[in-house]
């Protein structure tokens, strides 16, 4: 029950902040969070991606093995501050579009925090494989597909994020 607990919370602080970047309007209310006003959170810096990255570089990391794959799964973790992640988030925003964000269904805003989660949080990986045996090349998207299929994975890279990153505020 912790782990899906986590899970929702996690998708929830990702489309608030999704919503909050793309200047969504409405109050979203989380249960035991209270409400979060997109306007409370702080106006992110114009970086690039690569400046994006070389903030990110400096953050602790580590690999990890998720035995929840066949064959296991070794991950290249790493902890993000809130305003990397944010950062991470507008990156993705700005490649699709701010009203195409804003017109996604549920579902597909959570296929989009898959992406922002991979492409923030790992870095690289070993021992994945194509069905047919032939080894998979690391990306955000390949990564981000296998999230989609594996809610534990969701939860295995968050939870190994959270004890990396720096508290958030």
């Amino acid at each position: 029950m912790g782990v899906a607990i986590s899970v929702l919370v996690i998708v929830a602080l990702v489309v608030l902040i999704i919503r909050a970047l793309v200047g969504h309007k409405s109050e979203v209310k989380i249960t035991y969070g209270g409400p979060v006003q997109p306007s409370a959170l702080p106006p992110l810096p114009k970086l690039t991606p690569a400046e994006i990255e070389a903030r990110s570089s400096a953050m602790v990391s580590e690999w990890v093995e998720y035995a929840g794959a066949t064959p296991p799964l070794r991950l290249h973790v790493r902890g993000q501050s809130h305003e990397t992640y944010r950062l991470f988030s507008r990156k993705h925003i700005d490649l699709i579009g701010e009203d195409a964000v804003q017109a996604m269904p549920e579902t597909m805003l959570a296929n989009l925090n898959h992406i922002v989660m991979a492409d923030a949080y790992v870095t690289g990986w070993e021992g994945a494989v194509y069905p047919n045996g032939a080894p998979m090349p690391y990306s955000p998207r390949n990564l981000a597909i296998m999230m989609g299929a594996d809610p534990y994975l969701v939860t295995f890279i968050s939870q190994t994020a959270e004890r990396l990153s720096p508290p958030w505020p």
